[in-house]
């Protein structure tokens, strides 16, 4: 089966992509809707809008399998590996093991793995058998979109946006400085992205990002991002996420997180899976 490294994204190869990534992820813990424009987004670096160093592997005319590399953007410590996403009747053949490979030997960065689900079969193992290790874990839940919440307060609200984000990113999750400041361009440039999804605490420099995907059959709100002073404002912020949720009428909300989930927990949420991720020995 031949494999080639493709010098860019256009919409055909997009499209087969998604479409075989929402056949991979579909019944386990990472289930979501998976589109054209989410991939795009994804795979290309927001600040430069580089491409991915993407490989693909055809059977005749028919995608079997592929893995990409998001290029790092400025400031990241690592380049994001997603897949080997592989067809079900493609896989246990060292295919994956090839496109894997293939990749990592195309690129000089660093390397992290996208969330890798702990329930999906030989996933973990494939990973430590090619000499990987566990990096970080990640817990997945799941909510029910509620009608009841708390005012809710959004970036379409407020000028000064970038200021305030950086600063949360600074002051929350720990970034340096001129990565802070780069955290909304990146943010925006996902196709998820909306202003009226970025919910706010003013007075103490809070805030959640939201991020609504739908594709022809599902839809959801993921809560990716919760940078918050305390537990009451975190809490805060999940409940304005569910009432929202409705609001935009997704089906369920969904949230990972590498923290205790406590938070999610008391707001309704329930743990549905964990994750991995996986980086090679020295790049720690």
């Amino acid at each position: 089966m031949q494999i080639d490294l493709l010098p860019g994204l256009d919409g055909d190869v997009c499209e087969e992509l998604a479409v075989l990534a929402q056949r991979c992820i579909s019944g386990y813990s990472d289930d979501r809707p998976v589109s054209a424009s989410l991939v795009r987004s994804r795979l290309t670096n927001a600040l430069t809008g580089a491409p991915p160093v993407l490989a693909v592997a055809r059977n005749g005319q028919d995608l079997a399998g592929w893995c990409a590399v998001r290029r790092p953007e400025p400031g990241e410590a690592r380049a994001r590996l997603w897949g080997p996403v592989m067809e079900p009747s493609a896989r246990r053949a060292g295919l994956g093991r090839r496109l894997l490979q293939t990749v990592v030997g195309a690129v000089q960065w660093p390397l992290v793995t996208t969330d890798v689900p702990v329930d999906r079969d030989g996933a973990g193992v494939f990973f430590t058998g090619s000499g990987w290790e566990v990096l970080d874990t990640i817990t997945v839940l799941h909510g029910t979109p509620s009608a009841d919440g708390p005012g809710v307060v959004t970036a379409a609200d407020i000028t000064g946006l970038e200021a305030y984000v950086a600063a949360a990113g600074r002051r929350f999750a720990g970034l340096e400085s001129s990565f802070a400041a780069s955290t909304l361009p990146r943010w925006r440039d996902d196709a998820r992205f909306s202003a009226e999804m970025l919910l706010l605490d003013p007075p103490t420099g809070s805030l959640l990002l939201a991020l609504v995907q739908r594709n022809a059959t599902d839809s959801e709100l993921l809560v990716a991002e919760v940078w918050a002073a305390d537990a009451a404002v975190r809490r805060r912020l999940i409940a304005q996420a569910h009432a929202l949720a409705t609001d935009r009428q997704v089906a369920t909300v969904r949230a990972v997180t590498r923290q205790d989930p406590a938070d999610f927990t008391a707001s309704g949420m329930r743990v549905t899976g964990r994750c991995h991720t996986y980086t090679l020995p020295g790049e720690r």
